[in-house]
């Protein structure tokens, strides 16, 4: 029983073999994928309307150091700036080089 056929052997190396990425990911990189799924959790939880959206991710880049972008203010390369569109929704800029 054990023995295959040409075309089951043809079949095994020719046809495509769906694999689960969490099956073949290191400890670490699972780890990162459930820490980052948890933190996602979390901004849901907070922010359940764009408006709390807004209001959460403006607190988490004023943590990271940004601050709010003032129209006509010149920007260097590597300035990061948020502006926030009446609570409705939120910019985040990087000037690149």
């Amino acid at each position: 029983m054990s023995e295959q056929t040409k075309g089951q052997v043809l079949a095994e190396e020719l046809c495509y073999k769906k694999e689960s990425y969490f099956e073949t990911a290191d400890e670490a990189t699972i780890e990162a994928m459930f820490s980052y799924a948890k933190g996602y959790m979390r901004f849901l939880d907070e922010a359940k309307t764009e408006r709390e959206a807004v209001s959460v991710a403006i607190k988490m880049a004023q943590e990271k150091g940004d601050r709010p972008f003032r129209f006509g203010e010149a920007l260097k390369a590597g300035d990061v700036r948020y502006y926030d569109n009446r609570g409705k929704n939120l910019f985040l800029i990087r000037k690149g080089s």
